[in-house]
């Protein structure tokens, strides 16, 4: 869902479009925007629209100039315009990229020398990724949160490039990715295919941690 900024304030919103609804581009961009608010819905990045002809106090503060202006915002402060082509895929991936800008602190990085040490620790539910995929790209916001909904709990949230470590990917048969399965003590339990949102995530987790 696109929120509509109030006239009166800048609130905390985290993309937002500014626009002039005479403007052809911003006009053009509007049923885009409308689909990268469906696509990102999985994670916490909320998109907004700015009309600056009715928020020209708002539109002036933060120094709009030109139409359509897309800005990152992150607790209020701007962290990053995009101005690459104005596409779902390309609008995707630069909301996953400013995204994990916020520290993956309950991600666990795995290596081969800390892969095994790591799963025998209990319950790891691991994604199995590669930098360059746009699938994984789009994903780690969803995995970076569900990091931090799951802290406390008794579950590891990891990752591995397979990149880096391509024979260890290659024994668990990674043949796409994100690929995740979730171990326990070190053994494979069973792999994901559900939908890959917070809730079913979060629930395929509590069903094996009550194992």
């Amino acid at each position: 869902m696109i929120q509509e900024v109030p006239k009166s304030n800048d609130v905390n919103i985290d993309l937002t479009e500014s626009t002039e609804p005479q403007c052809p581009h911003s006009m053009r961009l509007v049923p885009i925007w409308e689909m990268l608010a469906d696509a990102i819905s999985a994670n916490r990045t909320r998109v907004a629209m700015i009309d600056c002809e009715q928020a020209s106090l708002v539109c002036k503060h933060q120094e709009i100039k030109e139409y359509p202006t897309l800005w990152f915002f992150r607790d209020g402060q701007k962290t990053g315009r995009f101005q690459g082509s104005r596409n779902v895929e390309a609008l995707t991936q630069f909301v996953a990229e400013k995204s994990t800008d916020e520290p993956e602190v309950f991600v666990k990085e795995l290596t081969a020398e800390t892969f095994q040490t790591e799963l025998s620790t209990g319950l790891v539910f691991v994604k199995f990724y590669a930098p360059w995929c746009g699938n994984c790209k789009r994903f780690a916001p969803t995995w970076a949160t569900l990091s931090r909904e799951l802290h406390g709990h008794p579950v590891s949230i990891a990752r591995l490039d397979c990149s880096q470590f391509k024979s260890l990917c290659e024994q668990y048969e990674i043949t796409k990715y994100p690929t995740l399965k979730i171990f326990r003590y070190g053994d494979l339990v069973a792999s994901y295919n559900g939908e890959r949102t917070m809730v079913d995530l979060q629930n395929f987790v509590e069903k094996h941690t009550e194992l």
